[in-house]
């Protein structure tokens, strides 16, 4: 009978994953760095999922997140992202200064 609880139990943390980005067309954040590629950078997801989960197409100019430390130049965010069940996951990257865009239109 336990065997039965923890395959069922497996079975819906299984469906609980599929079924968090499942909304086709939807914006997930799934990483997201800012600072210079090399060992140099932080965590934006929080951030940059703040700003863009849920949507269709999300853009805005690159700036300090957070912070990568001192001296860090260039500085870069790179995003991944998926778009909803089955598509293959995203990703993108901007330096400071310019325009990243995330877009999980139908047109694209």
């Amino acid at each position: 009978m336990w065997y039965k609880l923890i395959l069922l139990s497996s079975i819906m943390a299984l469906v609980g994953v599929v079924q968090a980005n499942s909304e086709p067309n939807k914006i997930e954040v799934l990483s997201a760095e800012y600072g210079d590629g090399h060992g140099h950078s932080c965590d934006a997801k929080g951030d940059v999922g703040s700003i863009c989960n849920g949507r269709t197409e999300c853009g805005f100019i690159v700036g300090d997140i957070c912070d990568p430390g001192p001296n860090v130049s260039p500085r870069n965010l790179e995003v991944h992202f998926a778009c909803g069940v089955p598509l293959p996951d995203k990703a993108v990257a901007a330096a400071k200064g310019t325009r990243i865009t995330l877009n999980c239109g139908t047109a694209q």
